[in-house]
C-alpha cells in the first residue's frame, strides 16, 4: 500500500541550507525503511518597494494644504504590517519635517502582501517658497530603509498679494442719482451692495 503524508512544516528562523530527511517509525520498537532525503534552502525574508504611482501638485502656495498619493508595490517576500513597523518615511533628506509638521511618517492602515499595491494618502502643507523635490520610501521601523523612493519636483511659490478696492462717487444730493466707480486689484471676485 501507498501512503501520503502531508502535513505543514515551519522553516527555521535563520537563512540557510538545512537536510529535510524524514523516516518511519514504529513508536517504541524501531526505525524501518529508507530515508527520504532533500536539502531546503531557508531564505532571509526581503522587504523591497516599486513606486507605482505619485500624484502631487508640481506647484503650491507656502502655508496651504495639499492631497498627496503615493502608491506602491510590495515586490518583497515580507508582509507590511499595518501598525507601527512599516510606515512610508520622509526623504531628501531622510527624516525630515518639511511637509507634514511636526511628522516624517506616514502609516499603513492595512496590511499589504507581497505582490500587492498600496496608496498612501496623506496631507502635505507646503513650505517656505522655493524649490523642492519632495521623496518618499519605506521603512522599516528599527530595521532598514527598503525600496524605490518616490520623487516629485514642486515650487512653492508665496500667496497672491491681498486684494484691494478703492471707490469713489460724485454729486451726492438727496433724491439725486449718482455717479459711483470703483476698481479692484488681485481680487478674484468683487460683490457690490448699496
Amino acid at each position: 500500500d501507498l501512503k501520503t503524508f502531508n502535513f505543514q512544516v515551519t522553516a527555521p528562523s535563520t537563512a540557510g541550507t538545512y537536510p529535510f530527511d524524514w523516516k518511519m517509525v514504529e513508536e517504541g520498537q524501531e526505525w524501518f525503511g529508507s530515508s527520504s532525503t532533500a536539502t531546503v534552502s531557508v531564505l532571509a525574508p526581503v522587504n523591497n518597494a516599486q513606486v507605482v504611482a505619485v500624484s502631487a501638485a508640481s506647484s503650491m502656495v507656502t502655508g496651504k494644504p495639499y492631497t498627496v498619493s503615493v502608491t506602491l508595490q510590495n515586490t518583497g517576500t515580507t508582509t507590511w504590517s499595518a501598525g507601527a513597523k512599516y510606515k512610508l518615511g520622509s526623504q531628501n533628506p531622510q527624516d525630515n519635517y518639511l511637509w507634514l509638521g511636526g511628522v516624517n511618517r506616514v502609516n499603513l492602515a492595512s496590511a499589504v502582501a507581497p505582490g500587492q499595491q498600496y496608496q498612501f494618502t496623506f496631507q502635505v502643507t507646503a513650505p517656505a517658497v522655493g524649490s523642492y523635490t519632495m521623496q518618499w520610501k519605506m521603512v522599516q521601523e528599527d530595521i532598514a530603509w527598503f525600496g524605490a523612493t518616490s520623487s516629485s519636483a514642486i515650487t512653492v511659490t508665496p500667496p497672491p498679494p491681498a486684494p484691494t478696492i478703492s471707490v469713489s462717487r460724485s454729486g451726492l444730493v438727496a433724491g439725486q442719482n449718482f455717479t459711483m466707480t470703483w476698481s479692484t486689484s488681485n481680487a478674484v471676485s468683487v460683490t457690490r451692495v448699496c
